[in-house]
């Protein structure tokens, strides 16, 4: 083990002391889960949704352990084969003789680069029939651009139904037995749906998980046959720290620009002038949230007081939001646009892409790249795993060490078009090549070539225990960064909320005992206590009802 720095974070706490609260917050909350004998099993997988979600938010020094995975492969191997009735949405006759790929994904969203990656795969690859399994859509609806797709490509998109973790597993169990030659996972981090699904060997074809979380703790390296990766910079963890010795590369999948982009007339849609400096940043509102050492609009001002004829136009980020994060006051010439479905007239009509931060958007830049922008990637990332670092920009771009150097770069492009456009045509060239058309095709081919030598293996992952190295300090301080006040009240309470969650699942389950019993374990570790009191209260009156309805 390496040594803890105690140099001090962004918010002057000593760099290694949020390590070591979320790790001994993880193994309190781990030996619950050990000692559970009073659980169902719904109950205890409930249990291990809510502590996984827990450690993907709160980095413990592991990117998985067999602690937690073990015990929903154990439960998956003795899952029945039945499935309740299923619903599906926009069912097509299947391609016979036509390799079939079956994606599944917690759930999808109009708006994020999860979705887009799914759709432009399929879209992409036309030599293959595709389906798609939601497993916890719930009332989300599903965009429509993506079920067409789905459609064109000679699948459907099948929702599981409301339900226990057990019955969505064995419903998805049997799916994927219907001539599948691959499935591939792009499930969040913390589902246990498709580790609970995959836990048996015979009968289920090769089984990919698609890498798109390569810096948190995720479920799933127990019944992956492969890791499909999107960039170098998570692949070396894989082996040592997910326990799966198998990887394949996969660029992230683009859609091509639109073929007629007119920037007068994209400006002229959006109210920009011709002759106007537009700067332009694409993400998620909370992405955007400062902590004391990124800020990113502190930096947009910085920016904009250089620049008197400059804009940024920031979409994703509602002006509700912008006000709340920029705490220095929202600078009018950083205009905020809310979520948009497409952001294309926006990429048409900027100059320079800003990276957003603190939690970039990889997705983001090279959609800015692929439309011909410069780009002015994220500042001083905590470490290679929170950074756009992905092989397709290896040489030509480098992360701003600095909210200075970050400033100076923007202005630096701003200043000289003839660089800036250079910048924009070479990113456009190699993201083109590499994210789309051909080139990309040639990558998926060998993930199939691979993935058409594997057997399905479920096997049993290692359980770990918290590690401090370089990587796990700075995962740590970064995930805590959006965190207030003391660190330990707010883990406390997060810790709290992993057992009131699971003891809600469990009394809905009418697992009284068991939900009687982490709400005691609830009191013991402290969090809301007079919330447990009320709950543990409203638990005996749930029971009485729920027996004279059944008397």
């Amino acid at each position: 083990m390496h040594a803890l720095n105690l140099a001090s974070n962004d918010t002057g706490v000593a760099r290694g002391e949020r390590l070591r609260l979320n790790t001994h917050w993880y193994d309190s909350l781990t030996q619950v889960l050990a000692d559970s004998t009073h659980l169902s099993a719904d109950a205890t997988l409930s249990y291990i949704q809510e502590l996984a979600s827990f450690a993907t938010d709160n980095h413990p020094g592991r990117f998985a352990d067999g602690a937690l995975e073990n015990v929903v492969l154990e439960l998956g191997g003795r899952l029945e084969r039945k499935a309740e009735e299923i619903s599906a949405t926009g069912k097509a006759a299947p391609k016979q003789g036509t390799r079939h790929i079956l994606h599944v994904a917690t759930w999808v969203f109009t708006v994020g680069g999860h979705t887009r990656t799914i759709k432009n795969w399929v879209e992409q690859d036309r030599e293959s029939r595709h389906s798609l399994v939601l497993v916890d859509q719930g009332d989300e609806p599903i965009p429509a651009w993506l079920n067409e797709s789905f459609l064109r490509a000679g699948g459907s998109i099948t929702t599981l139904p409301p339900g226990s973790h057990l019955r969505k597993a064995a419903a998805l169990r049997i799916l994927a037995q219907h001539a599948v030659d691959l499935v591939v996972l792009h499930h969040g981090p913390h589902d246990v749906v498709p580790t609970l699904a995959f836990a048996r060997s015979e009968g289920v074809p090769p089984v990919a998980v698609l890498n798109h979380a390569d810096h948190i703790f995720w479920l799933g390296s127990s019944v992956a046959d492969m890791i499909i990766n999107l960039r170098s910079a998570g692949q070396r963890y894989n082996e040592s720290r997910r326990f799966v010795a198998n990887n394949v590369y996969l660029p992230i999948p683009l859609a091509p620009q639109p073929t007629e982009r007119n920037r007068d007339a994209a400006r002229s849609a959006l109210g920009i002038s011709a002759d106007q400096l537009v700067f332009l940043s694409v993400g998620r509102g909370l992405k955007y949230r400062p902590t004391p050492k990124r800020d990113f609009f502190r930096a947009c001002d910085r920016i904009l007081s250089a620049l008197p004829d400059a804009r940024v136009y920031l979409v994703g980020v509602s002006r509700e939001e912008a006000i709340r994060y920029a705490m220095g006051g929202l600078h009018p010439r950083l205009i905020p646009f809310g979520e948009v479905e497409d952001p294309s007239p926006f990429h048409a009509a900027a100059d320079i892409y800003l990276e957003g931060f603190p939690f970039n958007s990889a997705t983001a830049l090279l959609e800015a790249a692929l439309a011909g922008l410069s780009v002015v990637p994220a500042h001083s990332p905590p470490t290679d795993l929170i950074e756009t670092n992905h092989d397709t920009l290896s040489g030509l771009i480098r992360s701003p060490q600095s909210e200075e150097e970050y400033v100076q770069e923007a202005v630096r492009l701003a200043s000289d078009p003839i660089a800036r456009q250079a910048f924009g045509t070479a990113l456009q060239e190699r993201v083109r090549h590499e994210h789309m058309g051909v080139g990309w095709l040639a990558h998926l081919r060998a993930v199939y070539e691979r993935a058409s030598r594997l057997t399905h293996r479920a096997a049993p992952i290692p359980p770990t225990a918290g590690r401090t190295e370089p990587v796990d300090v700075a995962l740590s301080d970064w995930s805590a960064d959006r965190l207030s006040g003391s660190a330990e009240k707010a883990l406390r309470l997060a810790a709290w909320k992993v057992l009131f969650s699971a003891a809600y699942d469990a009394r809905n389950f009418l697992d009284y005992k068991g939900a009687r019993w982490l709400l005691c374990q609830g009191l013991v570790r402290g969090g809301n206590r007079w919330r447990t009191i009320l709950a543990l209260m409203k638990l005996a009156a749930h029971r009485i009802r729920s027996w004279c309805r059944n008397a």
